[in-house]
């Protein structure tokens, strides 16, 4: 699966080879827990923007990117989630599709535009210039492994990617680098509780959204991969092998035939 990765400087990509169970069942605890499972994905080729084992090269939006395009192949396009209320503690069902995630948080206004045209670069190594002479890069996967191992994550995180010292264009430095690398992360404002009325801003984050969803589907792997060595015979490891896509094909023959069976009994 080859995945499109644009922003105002440009359109790159990268290629990912199918799930499998194995990829499945990784652990994926901790910060960007997700980074181990793009990591095993990635594929080696001329032109990619990061191959195999080369996740830390991904600036945090392309990998954002890139875990829309594995929630796809995963769960599809829609996004179903809850939370609570603050008021009632009633849950708050929110829906919307992935891809209206992605134009809201790519969507540029005049100001933006602005700022844009201050911006040079980047250059080979991934250094952006505002003018009049604030240099910075887009913070990646690397960056942010490397921070959370330390006692100021946030500090880290700034002395590593903003190479200037920023002053007074401070906030347009943050601008900027919002605009070129935009994460996939939005709060929901004027969220409304179908219980009491009550409306609140709801936090989402897809990294983190991604993560819990191939978790709870874990037990689910599980079951799959017990059916099909009942059925087949196949071991343990052959099963966890195939991509997902094949996987669910068979226990899908193997249910529906379960199915015909008891409605012909």
């Amino acid at each position: 699966m080859d995945v499109r990765i644009e922003n105002a400087a440009g359109v790159r990509w990268v290629r990912l080879r199918p799930t499998t169970g194995i990829d499945e069942l990784l652990d994926l605890d901790g910060a960007l827990g997700t980074a181990r499972l793009v990591d095993g994905l990635l594929c080696d080729g001329p032109g990619f923007l990061a191959g195999r084992g080369q996740v830390d090269r991904l600036a945090l939006w392309e990998f954002d990117l890139v875990v829309a395009a594995i929630y796809r192949e995963l769960f599809g396009e829609q996004i179903e989630c809850s939370a609570p209320c603050e008021s009632c503690g009633e849950g708050i069902g929110i829906a919307f599709s992935l891809d209206d995630l992605v134009t809201e948080q790519h969507h540029l206004d005049a100001d933006d535009a602005e700022i844009l045209e201050c911006i040079d670069g980047p250059d080979d190594g991934g250094v952006i210039t505002l003018r009049p002479d604030i240099r910075f890069r887009l913070p990646t996967v690397g960056d942010v492994t490397e921070a959370t191992r330390s006692r100021d994550p946030g500090g880290v995180l700034l002395r590593r990617c903003v190479l200037d010292d920023a002053g007074a264009y401070a906030e347009a430095v943050d601008r900027a680098m919002a605009l070129l690398g935009p994460r996939l992360a939005t709060e929901l404002d004027d969220t409304p509780c179908p219980t009491c009325g009550y409306v609140q801003q709801v936090s989402f984050d897809l990294e983190s959204f991604t993560r819990r969803a191939i978790e709870r589907e874990r037990s689910l792997v599980v079951r799959e991969v017990h059916l099909l060595a009942r059925t087949y015979h196949w071991s343990r490891a052959e099963i966890l092998e195939m991509p997902r896509v094949q996987r669910q094909w068979h226990v899908g023959l193997i249910l529906g035939e379960a199915a015909a069976r008891r409605a012909h009994a």
